[in-house]
């Protein structure tokens, strides 16, 4: 495995500090519009191993 990614929704903090906290960075600071089944947003994070 060379890359790993995440989604994230953005209203949930305690797992934006956890994906940070292991070392993964945010790619779509503006968020995914209507990512979730809810029409929520959520954040894409990555990290290359």
């Amino acid at each position: 495995i060379k890359r790993a990614q995440a989604t994230v929704r953005t209203d949930f903090l305690q797992a934006i500090k956890m994906i940070e906290f292991l070392g993964f960075k945010n790619e779509t600071p503006d968020g995914m519009e209507a990512y979730c089944p809810d029409s929520g947003r959520a954040y894409l994070y990555s990290r290359i191993l």
